[in-house]
């Protein structure tokens, strides 16, 4: 009988590790193909195409699920059988994925200005477990005024108003 230094099991487990960010490659690289049939759009992006963010998103997405892969693979290879995964927290995890669909799914109604601030709330209040008032409050506006500042201002890129009297609001901003 050979002697490895494996452990029974890391191959499921670095198996199961991988699962994820290599199911959202695969995922992207779908979206990446729909992205090529995308038409039309603002006459002020027509230098750049309809599917010019869609794909500038799905790379990022592309890059750091690729990231993952590697930093996974070369982390097992290093420990000698001996090393432990990380706990993966499916409580967090569910509901990180049902905030961002919740979010997804409010943001045309609302808009970005108040969908993005409660969707940061969720997430540092139930997922990251952050309890300072200061945190809370401070925190989701400040950073959703950056984002509307770096896509409205500096990339010149339309956000979600929302319907009604939401994009009343959003229309006093942008």
């Amino acid at each position: 009988m050979a002697d490895t230094d494996e452990q029974p099991g890391t191959r499921a487990a670095m198996f199961a590790e991988l699962v994820l960010p290599v199911a959202l490659i695969g995922l992207s690289l779908y979206l990446w193909t729909l992205a090529d049939r995308f038409t039309g759009g603002a006459k002020r992006y027509e230098a750049i195409g309809p599917d010019f963010f869609p794909k500038l998103l799905l790379a990022m997405m592309i890059a750091l699920c690729a990231a993952q892969v590697v930093s996974s693979v070369i982390g097992r290879s290093r420990t000698s059988g001996g090393g432990e995964a990380l706990p993966v927290y499916w409580a967090d995890l569910a509901i990180a994925v049902g905030a961002t669909a919740a979010y997804v799914a409010i943001l045309p109604r609302v808009g970005f200005l108040l969908a993005t601030p409660l969707f940061q709330f969720a997430l540092l209040f139930f997922v990251f477990r952050v309890r300072q008032p200061r945190v809370l409050l401070v925190a989701p506006p400040v950073l959703t005024i950056g984002l509307t500042l770096l896509f409205v201002g500096v990339m010149n890129a339309p956000l979600p108003r929302g319907r009604g009297v939401f994009g009343a609001f959003s229309h006093l901003f942008y």
